[in-house]
């Protein structure tokens, strides 16, 4: 009897303790459940970072560099150069180095799955698509320029989608150029 009283007692003390009046802060268990910490306008994380908020309408990151041509514009973007073939402040012998690898990668995680790991046609999807893409390994691509390209991969072509959303490093996408240049070169087909 003197333990139910007890237990009785004790609830009563714990239920009344954690209400406050307007004048008293309540008692909290866990910290910042019911009050989290504020972040002012314009303020990072902890660490600094900038937290993801939404974009003003067509602003534009100072990392990144908007892609000059329309999806049309094939003519303009025959006329770009790989920035991948000479060293400069931008990009060392280790980057380049580096580059090749991320080609290879790249080409394999985006483009493989369609056109094959040989640019030949025949990826793991290819049958299941409603027109097959194409080999990359044909006189007719092998007749497009670096700059044509890059065009296709950035802003896609046909059926094809761009992939300057997936892959926004420039130079990461002229890296899947030069690896597809590569398996033209190593290819038997299409001559």
């Amino acid at each position: 009897m003197n333990l139910i009283k007890s237990v009785v007692v004790l609830s009563s003390l714990i239920i009344l303790g954690c209400q406050a009046g307007p004048d008293q802060t309540n008692i909290e268990l866990i910290q910042d459940m019911m009050e989290g910490p504020q972040i002012k306008p314009q303020e990072g994380g902890k660490n600094g970072e900038m937290l993801n908020r939404a974009l003003p309408v067509k602003s534009v990151s100072r990392e990144h560099e908007p892609y000059p041509f329309d999806k049309s514009d094939v003519a303009s973007a025959e006329k770009l150069k790989s920035p991948l073939y000479s060293v400069s402040k931008e990009l060392t012998k280790e980057r380049l180095k580096e580059l090749e690898k991320v080609g290879q990668t790249k080409y394999e995680i985006y483009c493989g799955i369609c056109h094959g790991n040989k640019a030949l046609g025949n990826g793991s999807i290819a049958d299941k698509m409603l027109k097959r893409p194409p080999s990359l390994v044909t006189s007719v691509y092998k007749s497009y320029s670096n700059g044509r390209l890059f065009h296709v991969v950035t802003n896609g072509w046909g059926l094809m989608g761009g992939y300057a959303s997936q892959v926004p490093d420039k130079y990461e996408r002229w890296a899947i150029v030069k690896h597809v240049r590569r398996l033209q070169k190593t290819s038997g087909k299409g001559k």
